[in-house]
């Protein structure tokens, strides 16, 4: 396949050309990418050129091309958009299974609709933590009989947990 040896600009996946680089055609990008699959898979230039029906050289380009490709497609990529469509997908996941988890009416299929509602909100918490968005999420959780509550009910449930706990050997608990 001759790419006609013009090294003057690329296409972006936009349509837009960057002075510059190479020409690269729809069909080449489709072939660089494969060349680039089968190095990562493990076969050596001479293998991909004859299974590929091109040359070894048009291998080694397409190879080379591909880096300038693979940069490129780098820098065009929008991480903003990326990490919303990221946090979105989790919430949906998140939102879904406890959805389901409600409409369930198998104890066992609830139990797992809620399992994986949580697996779904560590993902997020975790990828909210590792952009920067989200600084820390409590290890502990401290509880003490001086915490204030307003109904004497609650105030002995909370504080009949505390001795429950303690009992049954807690050790994330601080007084």
């Amino acid at each position: 396949m001759p790419d006609g040896g013009k090294k003057t600009m690329m296409l972006s996946k936009k349509g837009e050309s960057q002075a510059g680089l190479p020409v690269i055609t729809k069909a080449r990008q489709s072939r660089i990418r494969q060349v680039q699959e089968m190095k990562l898979s493990g076969f050596r230039p001479g293998e991909i050129a004859t299974k590929l029906g091109i040359s070894r050289r048009q291998v080694d380009r397409d190879l080379k091309d591909g880096k300038i490709l693979s940069r490129l497609m780098a820098q065009e990529f929008d991480q903003d958009s990326f990490l919303g469509d990221s946090i979105k997908f989790w919430l949906q996941i998140r939102w879904k299974s406890m959805r389901d988890s409600e409409m369930c009416q198998e104890e066992n299929a609830r139990i797992g609709h809620r399992r994986n509602a949580m697996t779904a909100q560590e993902k997020l918490v975790k990828e909210l933590q590792d952009c920067g968005l989200l600084a820390k999420v409590p290890e502990r959780l401290l509880l003490g009989p001086d915490l204030p509550f307003e109904d004497p009910e609650v105030r002995q449930a909370y504080l009949d947990f505390l001795i429950l706990a303690r009992e049954r050997g807690e050790k994330n608990l601080e007084v």
